[in-house]
């Protein structure tokens, strides 16, 4: 493992720690919880895409579907809107003005959005 990458590691674990401190604090999150249902709103060209690849960082998300719903009627440009009901790893995420935004891209699992190096450790973190 190259220099870089361990200070990577380093460096996101300590990020993900305070993250997800600040995540509990904002909205309420049991200890024992590790995730947080969202919604976005985009166009569904979109949904699909991120579905199929990522999530990218610096994306948001609301905690209510009114407001994402609201969001995806701006975010269409002229497709269909889409809300898409979002499970996210709270440790890849931040709370902002009463939204919350994505510190790193994140892959669709079986169990919610993760970031990539969490892949295989995803079912622990359930």
């Amino acid at each position: 493992m190259k220099l870089r990458e361990i200070l990577f590691e380093t460096d996101q674990t300590d990020h993900r720690r305070w993250r997800t401190e600040s995540m509990r604090e904002a909205f309420d999150i049991p200890e024992n919880t590790n995730w947080i249902t969202a919604y976005h709103g985009t166009s569904e060209k979109n949904a699909k895409n991120i579905i199929k690849t990522k999530l990218r960082s610096g994306a948001w998300a609301a905690t209510d579907y009114d407001t994402a719903a609201k969001y995806s009627q701006i975010q269409a440009h002229g497709g269909k809107p889409y809300v898409m009901q979002l499970k996210l790893y709270i440790g890849s995420c931040l709370p902002t003005s009463g939204y919350i935004t994505t510190q790193e891209d994140l892959v669709s699992t079986p169990a919610g959005f993760v970031p990539k190096d969490l892949l295989r450790k995803v079912y622990e973190i359930e």
